[in-house]
């Protein structure tokens, strides 16, 4: 089936009408689904390479709380079968 679309209609359909009714038609979908977010359901849930980055980040995290002068960044390599947790002291801002 081929659909003929005049020019009053594509002017009709500018890229801010179609993303507007994007939006509002996305929202009923996402406010009618509420997926159990818990850490639980996740962990039974997640890859492996998706806990593994969720744990790198965990403990990033954990270790900017123990030292709020640095910030921590977490990285996961899987082709060497390593994650690495590297501090940075913070500079001081002026």
């Amino acid at each position: 089936m081929r659909v003929h679309i005049t020019n009053q209609l594509k002017a009709a359909i500018s890229r801010r009408t179609m993303l507007a009714g994007m939006a509002v038609a996305a929202v009923p979908v996402t406010a009618a689904a509420k997926p159990d977010l818990s850490i639980d359901c996740f962990l039974a849930t997640a890859t492996d390479a998706d806990k593994a980055r969720y744990h790198a980040n965990a403990l990033a995290e954990a270790m900017g709380a123990m030292h709020p002068d640095h910030d921590y960044v977490a990285t996961v390599r899987h082709d060497l079968h390593v994650a690495f947790v590297v501090g940075h002291r913070r500079e001081a801002r002026s």
